[in-house]
């Protein structure tokens, strides 16, 4: 399963992540996760809708809560979902804020996809610099959509790449998705085998 947190709602008509969450799954269960409604009651409830073969996760939280509590009740209908399905092999972060929440999540990869400097946007929450940092603290890998977020994320985290469509016909989106499924690949490979190592390693100790 590839499980996405993105920022904007799927009805916003995204290009990036309606694109490449469509084509993601061909390949894997995808779900996206979206940020909460303030229209819930009580504990919260979580919606489920599909988009062609896409999940759409809607959270309802109850208006006023604290930011503790807001969590917490978000990784509850997080952990309440996973309970049913499979677990998440890929974790896809577009929104720094969902890290508060998912952080004990385990996949086989966490993928953030940086695409823009969303602290520099006008009435960004204070916390989201401290966010952005706990999530490059936890990724395995950083996409960016464009040279200059390329060029700020390369100084902050190991494995930055630049993967954005060459244009934004299908042709375009094809292309992209294809170089980040052999992204993915690739880590997840390496990553299985440096686990069968130290397996090896720790049953010859």
């Amino acid at each position: 399963m590839l499980l996405c947190f993105p920022y904007r709602r799927w009805t916003d008509e995204d290009p990036r992540l309606r694109e490449l969450m469509t084509r993601a799954a061909a390949d894997y269960k995808v779900v996206v996760f979206e940020e909460p409604l303030l229209d819930g009651q009580g504990a919260g409830e979580l919606t489920h809708r599909r988009e062609g073969d896409v999940e759409i996760l809607q959270p309802h939280l109850p208006p006023r809560l604290a930011d503790r509590t807001a969590n917490a009740a978000l990784r509850k209908l997080l952990d309440d979902y996973q309970a049913g399905t499979s677990p998440a092999e890929i974790l896809w972060l577009i929104s720094p804020a969902a890290m508060a929440f998912s952080s004990h999540v385990t996949p086989k990869l966490r993928i953030y996809d940086c695409v823009e400097d969303l602290a520099s946007r006008p009435n960004a929450p204070a916390t989201l610099p401290l966010l952005e940092r706990r999530v490059l603290g936890r990724v395995d890998v950083v996409i960016t959509a464009t040279k200059p977020l390329f060029d700020l994320q390369r100084a902050r985290h190991k494995a930055v790449k630049l993967l954005a469509p060459s244009s934004e016909t299908p042709e375009g989106w094809d292309g992209l998705w294809s170089a980040m499924r052999s992204e993915i690949r690739s880590r997840v490979s390496h990553a299985a085998g440096q686990a069968d190592i130290s397996r090896s390693t720790a049953a010859g100790g």
